[in-house]
């Protein structure tokens, strides 16, 4: 069902100039492009943070993290999470989505092999068990 549109003049009578509809208008896209970069900022930093604490728990409480990397890779990996921590709190306080990102890919760069590692050998037990049915 098509709606009919009435627009109705509200107000002191007067209308709003072409120009100054315009300007309100630029004003107000660049304060939405503000407001989506504070928080895709907020979001990247927010993956960030979870990535350190989350990554710092693994290696404090998984015992198989120790079987998928040596002392020397897990302590240069802990020192590489310090590290950016440490920045998050203090440089990275006011830094950019894409900082928060590059600083994110780096530290995946490091922990994603050694997560892949450690997801084969969980899984193994039962691709064993389920090979050993065939």
């Amino acid at each position: 069902v098509p709606l009919k549109i009435v627009e109705k003049l509200t107000g002191p009578g007067m209308s709003l100039s072409k120009d100054f509809l315009a300007e309100a208008k630029t004003k107000l896209q660049a304060l939405d492009k503000k407001d989506e970069e504070r928080k895709r900022t907020a979001e990247f930093k927010n993956n960030l943070e979870g990535y350190i604490y989350t990554t710092k728990e693994k290696i404090e409480t998984l015992e198989e993290f120790e079987k998928v990397s040596t002392s020397e890779e897990r302590q240069s990996f802990v020192e590489k999470l310090d590290e950016v921590q440490d920045w998050l709190y203090t440089d990275g306080e006011d830094a950019n989505a894409t900082e928060f990102q590059e600083r994110l890919d780096k530290l995946k760069a490091v922990g994603d092999p050694i997560f892949f590692r450690l997801k084969e050998i969980t899984a193994r037990p039962a691709a064993v068990e389920h090979a050993r049915k065939y």
